[in-house]
């Protein structure tokens, strides 16, 4: 196993196994690793790698014509080589093993620090924009962009899944180890650690938690014509109020995690592909819009969560090792 593997792994299993240990002693719902997202991750690995079979085949049929089991056999051994398991599908894994986790940790953050910064950062978006920024954000889209807003929102979460295993096929060796540090530290750091240090439950939960911002958002909330919102915001209250463990529960406002793995998108695009970069900045534009659109985030969470993943970004990129030579997809060493 290569050093940078055992390394991801020990943080992965290592946050993995304390979540354990402290929801223990917390007398919180104890993670479940084998959870929705990993179950997805799991089948979308092999999910792509029968087709990839089924596509070769095909090739091997009509555009070599000799589909010679033989060769259909070593190409499909390939794809689950000891490099490409090492490499490809286990970090995909192991990152999806550690959000079953993430959701343990957050469920402890109102423990260990109760929200009482949701009135700072709800004036600090005042004090920049001179109102609430949603009263501009709404002025300036109406219900027609409210309705795309709220679509795009959801987009998050399927990209969320998809892009680790475009970037574990598809970019080199210096990139992958780059992005998915990068993207433990984010949720890790930024996910964990300053959103316990900054707690704060966001303008949708205002009311759930009794503050007495809630009316400021009165006119906000619930966001008419966006019926996604509505639906995961009620998910997520119902979470809190039952304090039971469930994908993605648990709530936090700062830093926002929506935003700041949709700048990872950004940064990756300008390392890895750019032609994915201007579709890369336009996501991550509309989920920050959408952040305060929609009521789950303050401005400055955005912000913040963008600052903290340039700097993950580029201390990750200081610590690993310079990008390899550009590698066959599937596992065959370039020519």
């Amino acid at each position: 196993m290569p050093r940078w593997l055992i390394v991801f792994t020990t943080i992965t299993v290592g946050l993995t196994g304390a979540a354990f240990v402290l929801s223990g002693l917390a007398q919180t719902p104890l993670p479940n690793p084998f959870h929705g997202s990993f179950l997805t991750s799991s089948a979308l690995m092999l999910n792509v790698g029968i087709w990839a079979i089924v596509w070769h085949a095909a090739y091997l049929l009509f555009i070599e014509k000799d589909l010679r089991l033989r060769r259909l056999a070593a190409f499909s051994a390939g794809l689950f080589s000891r490099h490409n398991i090492y490499h490809r599908i286990l970090p995909v894994l192991l990152t999806s093993l550690f959000l079953g986790a993430f959701t343990a940790y957050k469920i402890m953050i109102p423990l260990v620090n109760p929200f009482s910064h949701d009135a700072m950062f709800s004036d600090l978006d005042r004090m920049i924009f001179g109102t609430d920024p949603w009263r501009l954000t709404h002025a300036l889209v109406g219900p027609t962009g409210t309705a795309v807003i709220d679509y795009v929102y959801v987009l998050w979460f399927p990209a969320f899944l998809i892009i680790p295993i475009l970037v574990s096929l598809f970019c080199d060796m210096g990139i992958r180890k780059r992005y998915f540090f990068s993207f433990i530290g984010v949720w890790g750091l930024l996910g964990l650690g300053l959103a316990t240090l900054w707690s704060s439950a966001g303008p949708c939960f205002l009311e759930l938690i009794g503050h007495p911002y809630q009316d400021r958002y009165a006119d906000l909330l619930p966001v008419a014509g966006a019926p996604y919102a509505m639906v995961g915001q009620e998910y997520l209250a119902q979470g809190y109020r039952e304090g039971g463990m469930g994908i993605a529960k648990g709530i936090s406002a700062m830093p926002s995690i929506h935003v700041s793995v949709a700048a990872l998108y950004v940064l990756l695009a300008r390392q890895c592909h750019r032609v994915f970069l201007v579709p890369a900045l336009i996501f991550y534009a509309l989920i920050l819009f959408g952040s305060v659109h929609l009521g789950y985030h303050y401005f400055v969470d955005g912000i913040a969560g963008t600052a903290g993943t340039v700097g993950i970004w580029w201390m990750v990129g200081k610590l690993v090792s310079r990008p390899a030579p550009a590698e066959e997809t599937m596992g065959v060493p370039a020519a």
